[in-house]
């Protein structure tokens, strides 16, 4: 054992500690040795925490002088120096706006404040664009202002199209529509009294921005005429509202007897359009001067439009009395008891919308009957054969006479997307009656829109059921809403004990949870 100058015990630990006992070899006093050297090593950090001092209250100055400056707190609430230090004097966070919250407060916060903000979050989806498609045989593009400016040269097309002459497109709708209205004496700022104009003219046929008709009352019009096996076609334009001259609206108005007044304010207002292209999160700084479309989010642009379609809808109805014809806004539809007969009033709109410079959607054109041999009939008289269907599409209502078909195409895909809303709804940080008034609104209301040949079956409605379970049980209403009454009344596939029956197990399943 060596010679220690300490006591120590079997496994040479000292058992004393005496602190002037420093003498001695490196082999006989080890233990003082390292208790002299750590105590020293303590007290140079402890001498350099001090001269290191005022360079950290330099450093938490210049932070409280200009981060908030250089970095404003609400677009860098992640910054290090407003998440660890606070001020010297205050002793509150480096942030000239007020406290920074956390990300999910603030989110919370924002929604539960406003009911909009709600719906926006419902409606959107997180997805990240990398590319942005172009238009025709371009290239995508990862610029958006490189895609803004292809848009703009799109648009610019639009606007800057060859117009045929004004004087030949109203006197095509004069001939047909009669000798002009006195002027009306009616409300400048009311357009009803326009609206009876073009309705004496064109009949209860024109369903676009009359008050209390929507589009379940057009495709009701047209089902008694297809359960009986009648021909239908139906057609739809391409950039409606964009190929509508504001000029030719004008002459059309006067026409109906719109007083100089308020025309002269709705022409005043189209004729000198600045229009700003957005795409995502950009903003083309210079904007589009348009004076040859009418704006579609315009109060007065679906009479417009209304308006316009008019002339073809008299002739029409004039040249082929037994005609059952359905106007919504620019989408048309018709019933006609043979297949010639349908496809020359297809002809004729086609006709009407070169002569108007309107521009018909060839791929939403559609011809149906009922059975497989009238659709060979439109076939045989010419018919596109990829337009002819046995599952008509009118605004969004699948039109299927046999009851036991499933569902297609757009009725599943509103209900994958009710489900996929529903559960957006459920994470909402809002009170229960707010969940109710997004979700119904949204969710329910897209979910229970198109059904008119059948009610959905049990299958389809829990599929909704399931995802509405948990926080928003009373959201069962699906199959309480799916078919109004204007339509129901022409069903004759729709048996009123299911629907019935359907309805209670609703309102069972609501007082159960």
């Amino acid at each position: 054992m060596a010679d220690f100058k300490l006591k120590v015990d079997e496994s040479n630990k000292a058992t004393e500690l005496p602190l002037l006992r420093i003498c001695g070899t490196v082999q006989q006093n080890p233990h003082m040795r390292a208790f002299g050297g750590s105590v020293f090593s303590f007290f140079l950090a402890f001498l350099g925490w001090f001269a290191l001092a005022p360079l950290g209250l330099e450093v938490a100055t210049s932070i409280n002088m200009c981060e908030n400056q250089k970095f404003p707190p609400a677009e860098n609430p992640l910054r290090p120096a407003y998440l660890k230090y606070k001020s010297l004097k205050t002793g509150l966070e480096y942030c000239q706006y007020g406290k920074i919250k956390d990300g999910d407060v603030m989110w919370r916060d924002r929604l539960r404040g406003s009911v909009s903000a709600c719906f926006k979050w419902v409606r959107g989806a997180s997805a990240t664009y990398t590319h942005v498609v172009c238009l025709g045989d371009e290239t995508a593009s990862d610029s958006l202002s490189d895609a803004i400016d292809r848009l703009k040269q799109y648009w610019e097309s639009v606007w800057n199209r060859p117009l045929p002459n004004l004087d030949d497109q109203f006197a095509s709708c004069a001939r047909v529509l009669g000798p002009s209205r006195e002027t009306a004496e009616w409300c400048p700022l009311q357009g009803s009294e326009l609206h009876k104009a073009a309705q004496i003219q064109a009949g209860t046929k024109a369903y676009g921005g009359r008050r209390g008709a929507g589009t379940y009352d057009a495709v009701a019009s047209l089902l008694d005429g297809i359960h009986k096996g009648a021909y239908l076609g139906t057609f739809d334009y391409s950039l409606a509202f964009d190929c509508v001259r504001p000029r030719l609206v004008e002459r059309l108005w006067k026409h109906f007897g719109m007083p100089a007044g308020p025309l002269n304010m709705v022409m005043s207002v189209w004729c000198g359009q600045r229009r700003y292209l957005q795409l995502f999160d950009a903003v083309c700084p210079n904007p589009a001067l348009v004076s040859t479309s009418i704006p579609q989010g315009d109060p007065w642009s679906m009479l417009a439009m209304v308006c316009m379609l008019v002339a073809p809808l008299v002739d029409i109805k004039s040249s082929h009395p037994g005609v059952v014809v359905s106007l919504y806004v620019d989408d048309r539809s018709w019933v006609t008891d043979t297949a010639v007969e349908c496809l020359r009033v297809a002809q004729r709109w086609r006709g009407w919308s070169a002569r108007l410079g309107l521009n018909e959607n060839g791929d939403k054109d559609q011809f149906f009957q009922i059975s497989r041999a009238g659709r060979r009939k439109l076939i045989e008289n010419g018919a596109d054969p990829l337009k002819v269907t046995d599952s008509p599409k009118i605004l969004g209502v699948m039109l299927k006479p046999a009851s036991g078909q499933k569902s297609k195409g757009a009725e599943a895909q509103r209900l994958q997307a009710a489900r996929w809303t529903l559960q957006r709804v459920k994470c909402l940080p809002v009170s229960f009656a707010v969940k109710v008034l997004v979700a119904g609104m949204s969710a329910m209301s897209k979910a229970s829109y198109g059904w008119v040949c059948r009610l959905p079956i049990l299958k389809e409605a829990n599929s909704v059921d399931w995802a509405s379970i948990g926080p928003l049980p009373a959201l069962v209403v699906l199959l309480g809403r799916v078919t109004p009454a204007c339509v129901r009344s022409c069903l004759g596939t729709i048996a009123p004990w299911s629907f019935a029956l359907r309805l209670i197990r609703s309102w069972l399943f609501v007082v159960a949870c």
